[in-house]
Formats: structure tokens, sequence, C-alpha cells
């Protein structure tokens, strides 16, 4: 459900909502699904979105998995935003942290505070 506040430039998604992002050819690169969320801006010309209540992105491209309450997305510059606790799965890591910032594709991120647990015999760790 969505409720439109065309003279706000304003939109609420309520009962779960579902977002493809695209890549510059047109592809599909990732989704976004949570709870609710809020969208600033209308039609094509969205600005940035709030989305709120296990949120879910998921990476085709990269074959990555982020998990966490509460996410911001500015649309200008493709940038995803999550100050709660964030879980990234990855084939060769799960990795958790706060602070996360990304790329809407999930190829390009940074996060403080990070714990995890590496699953790939091939990736070598520094000796202390």
């Amino acid at each position: 459900r969505a409720s439109v506040f065309e003279d706000r430039n304003y939109t609420v998604l309520e009962d779960s909502i579902a977002i493809d992002f695209f890549n510059k050819e047109g592809e599909k690169a990732s989704t976004l699904t949570a709870l609710s969320g809020e969208v600033w801006g209308l039609y094509e010309k969205v600005d940035s979105l709030r989305a709120e209540g296990d949120v879910v992105i998921v990476s085709d491209e990269r074959k990555a998995k982020m998990e966490t309450p509460f996410i911001r997305w500015i649309a200008r510059t493709h940038t995803v935003y999550a100050d709660s606790t964030v879980r990234l799965s990855t084939e060769d890591a799960v990795q958790t942290g706060v602070r996360f910032v990304a790329t809407d594709d999930l190829k390009s991120y940074t996060m403080e505070d990070v714990t995890g647990v590496i699953m790939s015999e091939e990736i070598a760790l520094p000796e202390r």
C-alpha cells in the first residue's frame, strides 16, 4: 500500500516493499525488501528512500546479502547508509558491524566495529 502526497513530493510505503536497483546497462543489480518505507521525490525524480523493518538488500551481481533494521538510500549517488547493526553475507564471509556505507549493488562498502567469520580456505589471514 502506498500513500502519495504530491503537494509534499513524498510517498509512504506500507505493508512490505520490494525495490529493484539497476546498473548503468539497465540490468537488475540488486533488490531491497523491507516492511515499510518513505520516498522523497515522485516518479522518475526520486531523491531518496528510507526503509525500515527487516531491511534486506540482495546483490545479484556480487552474490551478497545485507540485513539491517533501517537504511537510507540516496538516489543521486546510489549509496546506502545504515547506522544500526548490519550483517553482510557473501560467498566467502559473514561480517557484522555498524555505520555501514555501500553502493546499492553492494560492490563497494565500508563498515566499522566489524566482527566476522571467513568461510574460505583461499583467503589468507595476516600472521601475528
